[in-house]
């Protein structure tokens, strides 16, 4: 589900998204294609072609972008240290 413009701002309470200039997405280094280091299986997630990148550039620019992280430990351990 997409939420966009009134229900975006109804549900989460973003009055305005400000624009960031810098765009390290964009590195003048990748050639044709972006090479994603841990995406082996190119049957099923080619490669975009900078062209097609074009469409999720725009998105980013004017949309929030939620992550979370969260550690997983194992049963043993208390802490990242054990």
């Amino acid at each position: 589900m997409v939420m966009s413009k009134e229900a975006r701002l109804c549900y989460h309470a973003v009055p305005k998204i400000l624009p960031y200039a810098p765009t390290p997405w964009n590195n003048e280094a990748f050639d044709d294609q972006l090479d994603i280091m841990y995406m082996k299986d190119t049957r099923r997630s080619p490669p975009f072609k900078l062209n097609e990148w074009s469409i999720f550039e725009n998105y980013i620019k004017e949309s929030r972008i939620n992550m979370n992280v969260r550690q997983v430990l194992y049963e043993t351990q208390c802490n990242l240290k054990d």
